[in-house]
């Protein structure tokens, strides 16, 4: 005795057609619905995993790169500390000794001392700073260009700054001078 059946399913749309299976050879006959959709989501697993890959070298240029560029930012803020107190011929701003990860320079202005103090964190690929004198404070975060390059950013719309930048930012606001 050989069964063999056929369902119909017949709606509204051009795209959906039948599945038949038939129980004489197993075969079960895929109809375009599930061929679709099969197809669209290997694709969107495809897109997921080029994503993931995409974000996770982002974070391994940001992290790798990171740290220089915050070097290159203490190393201008170092130079126009030195460039200010040649100019003014006396000490105003001393950059303090600390750790590669910190920096902390002091504002000698009309006897009062001032304070700047920054540092980076590699693992959040952040610069924060602040001001303790008038409380000004702000962050630099680190995005990746398209060519690969990382660059500290600022901003709701992320726009690039260089280190030479910042540091004219940060002194100025230790200053409080607009220059």
């Amino acid at each position: 005795m050989v069964l063999s059946f056929t369902a119909t399913l017949e709606i509204n749309s051009r795209s959906w057609r039948s599945a038949s299976y038939d129980s004489s050879k197993g075969d079960v006959v895929m109809n375009d619905w599930a061929t679709k959709v099969a197809e669209k989501l290997k694709e969107q697993h495809e897109n997921d995993q080029l994503q993931t890959t995409a974000f996770l070298e982002k974070q391994r240029l940001k992290k790798a790169n990171g740290t220089p560029r915050w070097l290159q930012v203490r190393e201008a803020v170092k130079k126009n500390c030195e460039d200010l107190n040649l100019q003014m011929q006396k000490t105003v701003l001393t950059f303090e000794v600390v750790p590669n990860v910190n920096m902390r320079v002091r504002a000698d202005i009309d006897g009062a001392h001032r304070y700047l103090t920054s540092s980076f964190d590699a693992d959040r690929c952040l610069l924060e700073w602040s001001c303790d004198s008038d409380s000004t404070h702000g962050t630099f975060g680190m995005a990746t260009t398209g060519d690969g390059d990382v660059v500290f950013v600022q901003g709701a719309v992320a726009e690039p700054i260089a280190p030479e930048a910042i540091a004219k930012k940060l002194l100025n606001s230790l200053l409080r001078v607009n220059v």
